[in-house]
């Protein structure tokens, strides 16, 4: 059995969706279940929140491998590092962690230190693992979509620097096949376009 958490999200979507087309036995963590079955549909839906380890453990037990993604803010640390304790507790195997490019915990950037901080948990924590680090994502370009078409440019603090931004889509489909596959323990795999 699978569990996904951040199942209604970007990546997470994706994930659930092509688990489904592989035919895979998964359910989905989430705090609200009403949400969770209104951008979802029928799935099988635990109830969780990172804030509560105790339901993080009950949610997980009787999985085997679990998808661990919650959204970046200044707790994902502390949210995630006690995700994976629950999930040692609950007996998991594996944890398929979705991380990012350039995650060191020294990184200047937060929320490149804060994937560093969560990786080196989980490499610590005896479990298998493989951490899946995305670049930017191809849909977070959506949001310069007038300069795109006035101007053909994306106008960001980079000077004149290239960037190779990954559809979600592929992130999901990368992670559920990891999730179904042997192979992949202790490999940490960066995902880029062209």
């Amino acid at each position: 059995m699978i569990v996904v958490s951040g199942a209604t999200g970007t990546v997470g979507k994706e994930v659930v969706r092509t688990l489904r087309e592989l035919k895979a036995k998964f359910k989905v963590l989430s705090r609200n279940t009403k949400k969770a079955t209104e951008v979802l549909g029928a799935v099988e839906i635990v109830n969780g929140d990172f804030d509560d380890p105790t339901s993080i453990e009950k949610a997980l037990t009787g999985a085997d491998a679990f998808f661990l993604l919650v959204n970046g803010s200044q707790s994902q640390v502390n949210q995630e590092s006690s995700a994976v304790a629950a999930a040692k507790k609950a007996g998991v195997k594996r944890i398929v962690y979705l991380s990012v490019q350039g995650a060191d915990e020294n990184s200047p950037i937060n929320f490149g230190a804060w994937h560093g901080k969560v990786e080196k948990v989980i490499k610590a924590s005896d479990l298998e693992w493989t951490m899946i680090q995305p670049a930017f994502f191809m849909q977070n370009t959506l949001g310069n979509a007038g300069t795109i078409a006035a101007d053909s440019k994306i106008y960001a603090p980079m000077k004149s620097a290239k960037f190779a931004p990954i559809d979600a889509r592929d992130i999901g489909a990368v992670a559920a096949r990891i999730l179904t596959s042997n192979g992949h323990g202790g490999k940490t795999y960066l995902l880029t376009g062209g």
